[in-house]
């Protein structure tokens, strides 16, 4: 094959001259495949790519007025493959970040049940809480103020001290039996509520 422009190149895409664009295929294709495979492409991107370079070389250089172009056609119908190539590579990696992103939140929404067993988990400690809430408030105000200090830390004296008993030891007498009842009227209601 003859050596040809640049200049030459681009009248005949702009002539749509059959013989001269079969020659620009013959000759430049299998470049950027081998190009394009070495960059983990396949010969079909190479090509897709490729159509895209001509159009983009069409659209800039071939008008009616011949615009001028120095370099050789190969260096800058390698080069727009080049770019194109780069772009899709780019363009793949978002969308297989997005693809990640929603498969992490597809398995996330997987974890549904999980969710669900969570919830309804909470929901019984809530219940468990407004019986124990409930219970409370039906023990005597003195086992009330007693358990209340000693779930603050309050110290068996300073309690005693407080809620005119004589010593710390009534003072766990006390609560033991606040505690029991406590946990007797929770019993009951629990299993009127289930």
């Amino acid at each position: 094959m003859p050596e040809r422009t640049a200049q030459e190149y681009l009248h005949a895409l702009y002539r749509h001259d059959s013989k001269l664009v079969s020659e620009i295929y013959t000759r430049f294709l299998p470049k950027i495949e081998r190009w394009v495979r070495k960059n983990s492409g396949s010969i079909q991107d190479a090509q897709d790519i490729f159509q895209e370079a001509l159009i983009a070389i069409y659209d800039r250089y071939c008008t009616p007025e011949p615009q001028t172009f120095s370099g050789p056609f190969g260096g800058l119908l390698f080069a727009i493959c080049r770019n194109i190539w780069f772009s899709r590579i780019s363009n793949k990696k978002r969308e297989e970040q997005v693809r990640f992103a929603e498969k992490e939140r597809y398995e996330s929404e997987a974890d549904a049940p999980d969710l669900l067993v969570q919830a309804e988990e909470t929901l019984e400690e809530y219940k468990k809480r407004e019986l124990l809430d409930q219970t409370f408030k039906q023990l005597s105000e003195l086992c009330q103020k007693v358990l209340w200090m000693m779930a603050q830390g309050k110290s068996g004296e300073e309690i005693a001290r407080k809620t005119g008993m004589n010593d710390r030891s009534t003072v766990y007498v006390r609560a033991h039996k606040c505690k029991k009842r406590w946990r007797d009227l929770f019993e009951k209601l629990s299993l009127r509520n289930p």
